[in-house]
C-alpha cells in the first residue's frame, strides 16, 4: 500500500500521486517524472488522469477554461526525456500522445457535471520556472500552441513508454505574457487554481465512471518493440 494515496472513487481503485510528492520548493524541471511513472506502473495502474495548470496563448481561451489536451510541442531542454536507461529502449510512436479512450471519458464526464470542457488543445511544454516573454508567447501561438505549461512533458511521453493510457485535463489560470496588461503573478495563478479546483475534481471524479479500459489500446502496445541493450 501507498499510505494516504490509495483509495476508491466511483467504484474504481485509484492512486493519487502529486508530482513533487507533497514537497514544497520543487521546481518543475526538478520533478522526478520518471520515478512517478515507474511507481504508478509498479503499483498496477493501467491509466493516468493528469491535471495541468496552464497559461493561455490566445484571448479565445480565457482564464478559467478547461480543456482536454490532444497534442504537444516540446520546448523543454533541462530534463530527462525517457524512462529508458542503459538496459534498453524503444522507438515509441507518439503521433497522438494522449489516449483517445481516456480523453473521451473526460469529455463525457464534463457533460455529466455540466461543465464546459474544450475537446482539444495543443500544449507547449517549457522548463520554467520563469514565465515567458511576450515574443515567446507570440512564437508559440504561431507554431500552433494553445496553452503553455511546465509539468506535462516528459510525463506524457514516459506514460506512453510505460504502456499506460494517459490523458490530461488542463486548467487555464492566466493569459500568457503580453495578453494581459498586468504582470504574471504566481499568487494570482494559485488563487485562480483554487477557485477552479471544484470543477476540476468534479470532472475527474465523473471521468472515473466513464473510463472503459481497452486491452488492445495502442497506448499499451507502443513500447512492445523494446530493444534490450544487454543482448549482444
Amino acid at each position: 500500500n501507498i499510505p494516504g494515496v490509495e483509495g476508491h472513487c466511483n467504484g474504481r481503485d485509484a492512486l493519487f500521486l502529486t508530482r513533487s510528492h507533497g514537497r514544497t520548493g520543487v521546481a518543475p524541471h526538478d520533478v522526478n517524472y520518471r520515478g512517478n511513472i515507474l511507481a504508478l506502473k509498479a503499483f498496477g495502474a493501467e491509466c493516468v488522469l493528469a491535471t495541468c495548470i496552464v497559461g493561455s496563448l490566445s484571448n479565445s481561451i480565457p482564464a478559467g477554461s478547461l480543456l482536454v489536451l490532444d497534442q504537444f510541442l516540446d520546448f523543454t531542454r533541462r530534463r530527462s526525456t525517457t524512462i529508458f536507461d542503459e538496459r534498453g529502449f524503444a522507438f515509441v510512436d507518439v503521433t497522438d500522445p494522449y489516449c483517445h479512450g481516456i480523453r473521451d471519458a473526460i469529455l463525457k464526464a464534463s457533460l455529466c457535471v455540466s461543465r464546459s470542457v474544450l475537446g482539444r488543445g495543443c500544449y507547449v511544454g517549457v522548463d520554467g520556472p520563469r514565465y515567458e516573454t511576450r515574443a515567446e508567447i507570440e512564437m508559440y501561438r504561431r507554431l500552433g500552441g494553445d496553452v503553455i505549461g511546465m509539468t506535462n512533458i516528459p510525463e506524457v511521453v514516459m506514460a506512453r513508454e510505460a504502456g499506460l493510457c494517459y490523458a490530461a485535463l488542463a486548467f487555464v489560470s492566466n493569459l500568457g505574457a503580453g495578453l494581459n496588461a498586468q504582470p504574471i503573478c504566481r499568487e494570482d495563478n494559485y488563487e485562480a487554481t483554487i477557485a477552479g479546483s471544484d470543477d476540476i475534481c468534479a470532472v475527474l471524479r465523473a471521468a472515473l465512471s466513464e473510463i472503459v479500459l481497452d486491452p488492445e489500446c495502442w497506448c499499451r502496445r507502443a513500447a512492445a518493440e523494446f530493444i534490450d541493450s544487454s543482448v549482444k
